[in-house]
């Protein structure tokens, strides 16, 4: 009987610390919890910055210019073979999140984060602010998959840069 409690609670705690591991990539199952897993996630790819690539990210825009290089740096290593499709997916969600949390932040009015998106489809993860939606999750997958050509510093630069705010903002429906 001890060995069986015993043994359930190591199972226990295996399962809370393997849950805890994953949750930056957890994706949100209502959208009552996508602005509390991003924010999470968000806070995972700042500890990773400074882990592995002895980067401190700080929710500044010039931030996102520091994941670009991340980005860059992880694209370089495959060599040119393509990353594999989990870990594509985990770190375009964690360097996406940052991302968006970055442009939430820094963005006159705040936004939020929503699960759907009525253009870009289910699950697409927009940051919905009031001039406009956009995708750094998506933005970080097509840097990882496609390379320079999808620099993400470039995006938010046009996007949410200074001279941005001199443009005129996206029609109704626009994607960005």
């Amino acid at each position: 009987m001890k060995i069986a409690v015993v043994l359930a609670l190591m199972l226990l705690v295996a399962g809370v610390v393997l849950w805890r591991t994953r949750s930056a990539t957890r994706e949100p199952n209502a959208a009552a919890d996508v602005n509390v897993v991003m924010r999470e996630a968000a806070a995972d790819a700042i500890e990773t910055a400074k882990a592995e690539h002895d980067v401190t990210l700080d929710y500044s825009s010039q931030s996102v210019e520091q994941v670009e290089a991340i980005l860059a740096r992880i694209y370089d290593e495959q060599a040119g073979a393509p990353i594999p499709l989990d870990r594509e997916k985990d770190e375009a969600w964690r360097w996406g999140a940052y991302v968006g949390e970055v442009i939430r932040r820094t963005s006159p009015g705040g936004g939020h984060w929503e699960i759907d998106h009525e253009a870009a489809g289910p699950r697409s993860f927009p940051v919905r602010l009031a001039e406009r939606d956009s995708f750094p999750i998506t933005w970080c997958r097509k840097r990882l998959r496609n390379g320079p050509e999808d620099n993400v510093w470039h995006k938010f630069q046009i996007l949410y840069g200074p001279e941005s705010r001199e443009i005129a903002p996206p029609a109704e429906g626009d994607v960005q």
